[in-house]
């Protein structure tokens, strides 16, 4: 769940007097969502076990995995749409887009952007009560990153991201991040699986700070993500993804680790997804599931995230992704 539904339900007060607070508000909050929130449809079902095997949306999964893969350039677009927040205008929903080239067999390039928005909540101006106006929280992105392929089983990547966001006041800073991945192929008996994992350390930065007075620090996480592949016949194959997020204290907002498990089974061109995002907080624990279809150097996926259990408030957490990807 994003810094502003922590803030609106925290606080429990109508959008005028939530929006009114934004500002001193969000100091104790780390943010904005959209560091932390999975953009890529596949492993979005499969618990946002996004570490291991990529074939789309690199920069915000696997940078390294492009090399263990046959593509050349890939575009990915994704579009995500949140459940209604009770008592505020607007739906939340975003978009991201990812594009990836490699550069003969040890560069890879990447760029992305990633946009979340859709909210409305009416306050009073500052000089008083006489006037109201509307805050339209939205956060992006621009990112840029790279990938090197050290042997044939050693990658390491970096992404560098400009972060803009809008909360009743603008904030921008700078973060980024660094990653190695390691890509194995196993015989054991008679068959072959194929074993990819990623040590990933993210939103290292400067504070995000509002106006002259609200900061707020980059929720710095460090992941560990390991995905396991193997095919039974020519028709079928399946795999298994594993991994964990541990978010670093930032503010009043305590350290969090998040326990990511999805499986995937295929048919020719056809995929099956489901998993769970296991939480260790407060928060509710997350089911997820989806389908895929792969073919033709195109692929559309679909996922839909929702919450084991209702917040305090009554609410049930809900996310819904589709994907897009074509490559060559």
């Amino acid at each position: 769940m994003n810094h502003l539904w922590n803030i609106i339900k925290q606080t429990k007060l109508v959008p005028v007097l939530a929006a009114l607070a934004l500002p001193a508000l969000v100091q104790a909050q780390s943010g904005p969502e959209l560091l932390t929130v999975n953009p890529d449809a596949r492993s979005a079902a499969m618990g946002d076990a996004s570490l291991g095997r990529a074939k789309r949306m690199y920069i915000y999964t696997n940078p390294s995995a492009i090399f263990s893969t046959d593509c050349l350039v890939d575009a990915s677009v994704s579009f995500m749409g949140y459940s209604k927040f009770d008592g505020v205008d607007g739906r939340q929903w975003g978009t991201a887009v990812g594009l990836a080239g490699r550069l003969g067999e040890r560069h890879a390039v990447f760029g992305g952007f990633r946009y979340i928005g859709g909210l409305k909540l009416e306050a009073f101006s500052e000089q008083g009560i006489d006037r109201n106006y509307t805050i339209k929280p939205a956060d992006y992105t621009i990112d840029l990153g790279y990938a090197y392929s050290i042997s044939r089983h050693w990658a390491a990547h970096a992404v560098l991201s400009y972060v803009n966001s809008q909360i009743g006041q603008m904030g921008e800073t700078m973060a980024a991040a660094v990653g190695i991945s390691r890509i194995d192929e196993l015989l054991l008996g008679n068959r072959f699986y194929y074993w990819r994992t990623q040590v990933q350390v993210s939103n290292l930065g400067p504070e995000l700070t509002y106006g002259k007075e609200a900061k707020v620090k980059l929720p710095t996480t460090l992941a560990l993500g390991t995905e396991l592949a193997t095919s039974f016949t020519p028709s079928w194959s399946a795999a298994l993804a594993v991994g964990a997020r541990h978010q670093l204290k930032a503010g009043e907002t305590k350290a969090t680790t998040d326990i990511n498990v999805g499986a995937e089974a295929s048919f020719r061109q056809w995929s099956l997804r489901a998993g769970s995002v296991i939480r260790t907080d407060d928060s509710p624990s997350m089911l997820t599931a989806g389908l895929g279809f792969d073919g033709y150097g195109f692929e559309v996926s679909a996922a839909y995230q929702v919450a084991a259990s209702k917040s305090d408030a009554g609410d049930r957490f809900g996310r819904m992704l589709l994907g897009l990807r074509y490559n060559f």
